[in-house]
């Protein structure tokens, strides 16, 4: 068998010359032809080493011919049935195992410092995003709150809120420990099974949400959750996601201008009201030891989302369009077993949390309003409801 290879020696021109390397039970010979031999080195006594970029290339060399060194690239040689029995070349790929071990693991390792550096980055704009956000006024975030109040309710009628409902709010907001952050509560005429947080503390709640609500736990479940949003300040913190990391470290250190400028930009944009997958997990969490908190069963809370998941093929649509609480984003499912494994573990101290309201008295209040509010000698007329 013969290995392609390169000669360095004097006698050649620029002092090397390609060729190839046959291999027989006492020597390695390299040759430049079919017949032409160049030089012949024994088996035994031959020189292995491993040299080149990367020690790809393996060089050949004896003490008989010094001014010789024979080279291939061809690492199958060091297979050859002949060369396997000398002890130059069991040193030789004891080597090249090495060096392509080494070569894996530092592939390895790099891949997994590239990995850990993704993820470093990730939670790292995110901590840093958390941060930034402090530095943002409450005050700041309940004038975008504000500005999107008007935007998203500018075509919506306003329904008086039942009186009975303060038994569900008041204790959620006296159980809220940031106290930088009032709550304001709004009913407005909409079928879809729906409440909205805005920054700074405005709640919307559909009159759907109301009437397909089975209990007021679970009423108290979805505000609470709502309430969550802006405790943890998910909206600004997703503006300040979207402003940039230099914005975000001027924050940090003291200097908010100019990510308080760009959050003007940004306050009036709609899609700011979206949530992230991590922000709706992390409010249901907050949700959940508000009511806790709030001496309110967090049950209400798994039992709305199973009263809907039933009817999810349903509103599948009107869910994806409209919802925010129950978007499909993260799975219902998903957030039901999360909510479950925290029922399981904390739920028999927790039961007796209920709260004293006639919740059919609040349904037929909110009905009569939405009858009242269809009425066509009232469509003429103003919207009826209380004016934010």
């Amino acid at each position: 068998m013969n290995y392609q290879a390169h000669a360095l020696h004097s006698s050649f021109e620029r002092g090397r010359k390609s060729g190839f390397i046959v291999i027989d039970t006492e020597a390695l010979t390299f040759r430049t032809g079919a017949t032409e031999t160049s030089v012949t080195l024994p088996l035994q006594g031959l020189e292995i080493s491993l040299g080149g970029a990367g020690n790809r290339l393996i060089y050949f060399r004896h003490p008989d011919h010094p001014d010789w060194t024979l080279y291939s690239d061809d690492q199958k040689i060091l297979e050859n049935p002949f060369l396997v029995k000398t002890a130059a070349c069991t040193e030789a790929t004891r080597a090249l195992k090495k060096k392509r071990l080494f070569s894996i693991t530092s592939v390895v390792a790099f891949l997994f410092c590239i990995a850990m550096c993704a993820i470093g980055a990730y939670f790292g704009l995110h901590l840093i995003a958390r941060v930034a956000a402090n530095s943002v006024p409450p005050q700041y975030e309940a004038k975008i709150g504000k500005k999107l109040f008007a935007l998203v309710t500018a075509d919506k009628h306003f329904l008086e809120l039942p009186k009975e409902l303060t038994a569900i709010t008041d204790p959620l907001t006296q159980a809220v420990t940031d106290k930088d952050f009032s709550f304001d509560f709004y009913l407005i005429d909409d079928s879809s099974i729906n409440a909205f947080a805005l920054p700074g503390g405005r709640v919307v709640i559909h009159s759907g949400l109301l009437l397909n609500a089975t209990s007021a736990e679970e009423v108290a479940g979805v505000l609470a959750h709502e309430i969550s949003h802006v405790t943890l300040r998910h909206h600004i913190r997703g503006l300040v996601n979207r402003t940039g990391t230099v914005l975000l470290v001027q924050a940090i250190f003291g200097d908010a201008s100019a990510l308080l400028a760009t959050l003007s930009e940004l306050g009036g944009d709609l899609s700011s009201l979206k949530n992230s997958r991590a922000f709706e997990l992390e409010a249901d969490h907050s949700g959940w030891e508000l009511l806790k908190r709030a001496k309110i069963n967090p049950h209400g809370m798994i039992s709305f989302f199973q009263t809907l998941k039933k009817e999810q093929n349903v509103l599948q649509k009107t869910i994806e369009e409209n919802l925010s609480f129950l978007s499909t984003h993260p799975e219902t499912e998903e957030r039901i077993q999360v909510l479950n494994a925290l029922w399981q573990k904390e739920g028999k101290t927790l039961q007796g949390h209920t709260l004293q309201i006639d919740y059919n008295q609040v349904k037929q209040e909110v009905e009569a309003a939405v009858r009242k509010a269809h009425r066509p000698e009232q469509d003429s007329g103003s919207n009826g409801g209380p004016n934010p």
